[in-house]
């Protein structure tokens, strides 16, 4: 549906995005994965025609971005940019009539909205006196009110509590079920496993794409969870021991082979170093620590 080829974009001499190559499948959950300033916005703004690129294309369908296409499609940016001097029901109807829609239809397309996004209560409030999760929810259903055929989202739920974060997912899966295709960024990684593709991005390249499921089944070392009360001991001279990452009160160590003498290894190292391991064992990777992997290698190569 959505054809990105060789995009290169530079700010000010420096290279933001090297060589992007993606193609975004119609009725697909995409996720745009990576930390702060890999790119994610820049590339988004590309797609959606907002910023040029120094090389490369992005091409729709069978088209090139065109009026007949940006029609269609619907944007939610970073930050909140409705007006917050408005009310939930202002605000929407204004969207709307920016969209040229015909009044007799605005009234009941944005009561629907309203209730399928738990806003309906609150229409009568002003923006600035919403939540940051009811916000979204406001910017959510100012993109609906046209029915578009593709949502791009820039980092939605940024700043956004858990519960809020977890309800706005459900209203994408649903918006997504019944046709639209869904394009989001996101620095969270427990988000990007509600996406059915993701693309890791890192310092403006794309380093992998495919599936959570298959990101995580092709993770290429042995993973084990440390969990010790005391001071971290001198892993450095075991061999085996590839990276070592903090997940809250666990420690995951990546190993390149042999997981059973390197557990070993560690007992010892946490006794000379007079520390208790409260919990030690190999585990199933998440897509943080493929993550964290696949940036090693690349930056290791570069």
């Amino acid at each position: 549906m959505i054809e990105i080829k060789n995009l290169n974009k530079n700010f000010s001499q420096k290279k933001v995005l090297s060589d992007i190559n993606l193609f975004i499948k119609k009725q697909e959950i995409f996720g745009l994965v990576g930390a702060d300033g890999a790119g994610k916005t820049t590339l988004l703004r590309i797609i959606l025609d907002l910023l040029k690129p120094e090389s490369g294309f992005v091409k729709f369908a069978k088209n090139n971005l065109e009026n007949s296409i940006k029609e269609k499609i619907a944007y939610v940016p970073q930050t909140f940019s409705l007006y917050n001097n408005l009310t939930v029901l202002e605000n929407i109807n204004l969207i709307a009539s920016c969209y040229g829609l015909k009044q007799k239809n605005i009234q009941n397309q944005t009561k629907e909205i309203l209730e399928f996004t738990s806003l309906y209560e609150y229409k009568d409030r002003f923006a600035e006196k919403l939540s940051g999760g009811m916000k979204q929810k406001l910017a959510l259903a100012s993109a609906l009110i046209h029915n578009p055929e593709i949502i791009f989202l820039d980092e939605p739920t940024t700043g956004v509590d858990p519960v809020s974060r977890r309800e706005f997912w459900q209203l994408l899966h649903y918006i997504n079920r019944q046709g639209t295709t869904i394009i989001v960024s996101t620095p969270y990684m427990d988000e990007a496993e509600f996406c059915h593709r993701i693309a890791f991005i890192d310092n403006g390249k794309i380093i992998e794409c495919d599936t959570p499921d298959n990101l995580v089944k092709n993770y290429p070392n042995q993973l084990l969870a440390l969990q010790i009360i005391g001071v971290f001991p001198n892993l450095s001279t075991i061999n085996n021991i590839i990276d070592i990452s903090i997940f809250g009160q666990d420690y995951h160590i990546a190993v390149s082979n042999n997981s059973d003498s390197t557990i070993e290894e560690i007992h010892l190292a946490c006794k000379e170093n007079n520390c208790q391991i409260v919990c030690l064992k190999p585990i199933a990777p998440n897509l943080e620590d493929v993550f964290i992997s696949l940036t090693q290698k690349t930056r290791s190569i570069n």
